[in-house]
């Protein structure tokens, strides 16, 4: 996978995260934050880089994540993501439902479940 930001390929390559048909897929714990609402989940995580514009994507695959109307499709832009070296991604961003919000990424699994792939490679083959 290339990616073209510098904070989400250091945030990659440092967990060392799996490379799956172009794209990373692995499992993380996401702490999200907004005024009055905190958050846990663990979610699968699929990052997809755009070869044309090299636009990259974070997908949060759990559905509890969109039941909850946390954002699940982030486009990643260096002004609203940070990295904090070896602990998390972070992400700044504004929702319809909650406001302004703080999401933490932290990686708990290198790769996601062998269904989940099974699927992404499905999906980049039709």
């Amino acid at each position: 996978m290339k990616t073209s930001a510098k904070t989400l390929r250091n945030f990659i390559l440092d967990f060392d995260l799996g490379c799956v048909d172009q794209s990373v897929c692995f499992t993380a714990a996401l702490a999200f934050t907004a005024e009055g609402v905190f958050k846990t989940l663990d979610t699968e995580i699929h990052v997809v880089t755009l070869q044309v514009t090299g636009l990259s994507i974070l997908y949060l695959l759990s559905i509890a994540i969109a039941e909850q109307n946390i954002p699940d499709t982030l486009p990643f832009t260096e002004e609203l993501f940070s990295y904090t070296k070896g602990q998390c991604l972070t992400i700044k961003g504004n929702s319809d439902h909650y406001g302004p919000y703080t999401m933490e990424i932290f990686p708990i699994e290198k790769i996601c479940y062998p269904q989940t792939l099974e699927e992404i490679k499905h999906k980049t083959l039709n």
